[in-house]
C-alpha cells in the first residue's frame, strides 16, 4: 500500500470519527432541548400546591395567568385562554395566580375561592368576567354582588358567607403578588408557557408557542 493511499485512508477515518461525534453531541443536545421544553419542572414562583389548575399535570406544556379577576384586559383575553384550553385539552395543564391590583380584586378572589370549596371555581371566575359591569370599579367592595352570584351558582349560602371571610385568602394574594414579582409580573394578563413570558397576548402566539412544545 502506498504512503499517499495510507495518509488517504487516515484523513477519511478521522472525518468519520469527527461525524460520529457531532452526530452524538447534536442528538444529544436535542434531547435535552426536548427535555427542557416538555419535562420542565416550574419553580414554585410558578406553581404552587394550593394554585387552581385544569388538565394533566403530566402534560408537556404547563401554562401560568397571573391574573387579576377585576381586570379589564383578563376580561378580554378570557375567551381567547377558554378556546386554547379546549383546542389543546389534554395536552394543556393551566395554572391560574393572583394579582390583586384593583380595589374589588380580593373580594373577587375570596369569592371565587370560596366557590371552589363547593366545586364552582371555574364557573364563579367565568361569571365575575361576564359580570364585571357590576361589580367591578366599585369605589369599595360590594359584597351583595358576590352573594348574588353565588345565590345563581346554587351555592350553600351561610358557608359561602363563612369561606368569603376566610383571612387566608388575603395571605394566599400576598404570596401569589409576591411569586408575580419575582418573576416580573407587572401587569395583568401575564402569561408564562413553560416557564417562558408570552410576549404577545394573542390567540395565534400563544397557540404558537404551544404547539412549538407539542412538536418537539
Amino acid at each position: 500500500m502506498s504512503k499517499e493511499i495510507k495518509i488517504l485512508i487516515g484523513i477519511v477515518a478521522v472525518v468519520a470519527v469527527s461525524f460520529f461525534v457531532a452526530r452524538q453531541f447534536y442528538n444529544k443536545k436535542s434531547t435535552d432541548q426536548i427535555i427542557a421544553a416538555r419535562g420542565i419542572t416550574l419553580r414554585q414562583e410558578f406553581v404552587r400546591e394550593d394554585s387552581w389548575t385544569l388538565g394533566p399535570k403530566d402534560a408537556p406544556v404547563t401554562i401560568v395567568e397571573f391574573l387579576d379577576p377585576e381586570c379589564e384586559s383578563c376580561k378580554a383575553f378570557f375567551p381567547t385562554m377558554k378556546s386554547i384550553l379546549k383546542k389543546h385539552e389534554g395536552k394543556v395543564h393551566f395554572v391560574v395566580r393572583y394579582m390583586a391590583f384593583h380595589k374589588s380584586s380580593q373580594m373577587a378572589v375570596a369569592a371565587t375561592e370560596a366557590a371552589g370549596l363547593q366545586n364552582k371555581y371555574w364557573e364563579m371566575q367565568e361569571l365575575l368576567f361576564n359580570r364585571t359591569e357590576e361589580w367591578s370599579h366599585q369605589p369599595a367592595p360590594r359584597r351583595e354582588f358576590f352573594q348574588k352570584y353565588a345565590s345563581e351558582l346554587g351555592l350553600g349560602m351561610d358557608r359561602f358567607d363563612l369561606d368569603l371571610d376566610d383571612p387566608k385568602w388575603v395571605e394566599k394574594v400576598k404570596r401569589d403578588m409576591a411569586d408575580g414579582k419575582f418573576v416580573g409580573v407587572q401587569s395583568t394578563p401575564t402569561i408564562f408557557v413553560n416557564g417562558v413570558l408570552l410576549a404577545d397576548l394573542s390567540y395565534e402566539a400563544l397557540d404558537e408557542a404551544i404547539n412549538k412544545v407539542i412538536m418537539l
